[in-house]
């Protein structure tokens, strides 16, 4: 085995090992904002998609913000969110989460519904990379690494 013969393995090793690596699972997270307006509870109709495919049930937390808020006597909004579904591939990982919004207010408010939320929702678990745009679609020319690589 030669010099050149050496680099090519060590080429190939690493390549092989980048594919691996991106191919891994690993520690991922998936963020979505929803917003409301008025009070009440509302599922979903379709899934919200996840940004990356998780292995098992992903973790799931909430947080809710006010955007505009009704001049209220007594007490805040409450706002939560909740999954009720979740929606899985052919092979049973998770890809994405029907879910739901609810909104409360105090019973001395219950009429006004002027009030608008931010829902954040985010899903970690065990997932695969997100490879997002650097997978494409359109065939792609390889350009050899070194003049006469591969003749």
């Amino acid at each position: 085995m030669g010099f050149f013969d050496l680099i090519v393995a060590g080429d190939q090793h690493d390549s092989r090992r980048q594919a691996q690596a991106n191919n891994s699972s690993r520690l991922a997270y998936s963020v979505h904002k929803l917003t409301s307006k008025g009070q009440g509870i509302v599922r979903l109709p379709d899934p919200l998609p996840f940004s990356t495919i998780f292995l098992e049930e992903p973790h799931f937390t909430q947080g809710a913000s006010l955007i505009t808020r009704p001049a209220l006597a007594v007490g805040e909004p409450l706002g939560s969110a909740g999954v009720w579904q979740w929606h899985r591939n052919p092979k049973g990982y998770f890809t994405g989460a029907y879910v739901y919004l609810s909104v409360q207010l105090s019973e001395v408010e219950y009429g006004d519904d002027g009030v608008q939320m931010m829902h954040n929702l985010m899903f970690t678990g065990i997932g695969y990379k997100d490879l997002g745009q650097a997978v494409t679609t359109e065939a792609q020319l390889l350009a050899p690494r070194a003049v006469g690589f591969g003749v």
